[in-house]
């Protein structure tokens, strides 16, 4: 078995673990301090674990790491120290004491959690919640006084025996089964195993950043479509003012001799205006006022002449009758004017009757 020499320490050390978090080696010093070695054989002196009550942590011969827990025994008791503090945490009594006593060195198995070494040149195991050390069925290595060595790699635990029939001697043992001797070597005094290194463990490569996937977007609520604007209404048209209907002009005044009145004719009523409309019709034409019945004129009275009084019937267009028959639509001024010629005609019929009566 090859070796390599990595110097000399100021410190008798023991109880060595190997912590694969820092690629370091722990181990106690026989003044109870505790010291790191590197791959190259550098020390660094972190001075004593701090402890809780009054513990002599001097001349450890047992350690072993498993993850930030340090597993160191001196004698019959178990400790416990947390890694990145050096604080001491637990003490644990071990039992039986003397088969306890006997262990050198050990190695933990993270499959069940428990601590395997040689006593004399039994395999044993210790449990660190219980404290119970027993005895691993399966067949016994040579006896030696110290077996300062053990490191448990891929479920075998490999031991090395300080002096037995003369030589310090390396084992493979397959715990229950069976063991081989791996190389020899003069008798020591002591020896210890921090683990199976092995090559420089590479870091892990930087892990590769990939651009950060955006999260969904919630999707937008729907929204409601816009109201239909409505047309522009135009402003309605402002009404037209309303057309005055047109003016009869009043007949000129005529000086007569007084005469009985006619009666009173009603003059044609005005159609009320009607609200103004985007056309207007053209204004109605004024009702047309039936003409009245012509005054019958009693026959004048005989006269001893027996001369008969000349009748006159008037015949003329302009006459009430002849514009009733005629059926033509008369004016107000028309009607007018033949109601005066009709008032005359009564006039002078009476004054001729007046006449021949007075004779």
């Amino acid at each position: 078995m090859a070796s390599t020499p990595l110097g000399q320490v100021g410190y008798r050390l023991n109880a060595l673990g190997y912590s694969a978090r820092r690629d370091l080696a722990y181990a106690m010093s026989d003044a109870g301090h505790v010291v790191t070695l590197d791959r190259r054989g550098r020390t660094t002196d972190l001075g004593p674990p701090r402890w809780w009550g009054r513990h002599d942590l001097g001349h450890m011969t047992a350690g072993a790491i498993s993850g930030n827990v340090w597993y160191v025994k001196r004698y019959g008791v178990l400790y416990t120290i947390d890694v990145p503090s050096s604080r001491l945490t637990s003490a644990l009594t071990l039992r039986p004491w003397s088969l306890a006593a006997a262990v050198d060195d050990f190695d933990l198995d993270p499959s069940d959690g428990k601590l395997y070494g040689v006593a004399g040149g039994d395999v044993v195991s210790i449990d660190p919640r219980t404290g119970w050390v027993r005895v691993v069925p399966g067949p016994r290595l040579p006896w030696s006084r110290a077996y300062g060595g053990v490191a448990l790699s891929g479920g075998d635990l490999y031991v090395t025996a300080n002096a037995t029939g003369g030589r310090s001697r390396t084992y493979r043992v397959v715990r229950g089964m069976s063991y081989t001797e791996l190389s020899s070597g003069p008798a020591v005094q002591d020896t210890d195993m921090a683990g199976c290194l092995g090559a420089r463990p590479v870091p892990p490569p930087p892990p590769t950043t990939s651009p950060p996937t955006p999260a969904p977007q919630p999707a937008p609520p729907p929204t409601e479509p816009p109201a239909p604007t409505p047309p522009p209404t135009s402003p309605p048209p402002s009404p037209e003012p309303p057309v005055p209907p047109p003016s009869v002009p009043s007949p000129p005044s005529t000086a007569r001799p007084p005469s009985p009145a006619p009666p009173p004719v009603s003059p044609p009523r005005e159609p009320a205006p009607r609200p103004a409309a985007a056309a207007p019709p053209p204004p109605p034409a004024p009702p047309v006022t039936p003409a009245p019945a012509p005054i019958a004129v009693p026959p004048p009275a005989v006269t001893p002449s027996h001369q008969k009084p000349p009748t006159r019937r008037s015949t003329s267009p302009s006459s009430p009758k002849a514009g009733a028959r005629s059926g033509a639509k008369a004016t107000p001024t028309e009607v007018k004017r033949r109601w005066a010629v009709a008032g005359l005609v009564l006039i002078l019929g009476a004054g001729i009757v007046a006449r021949r009566v007075g004779r």
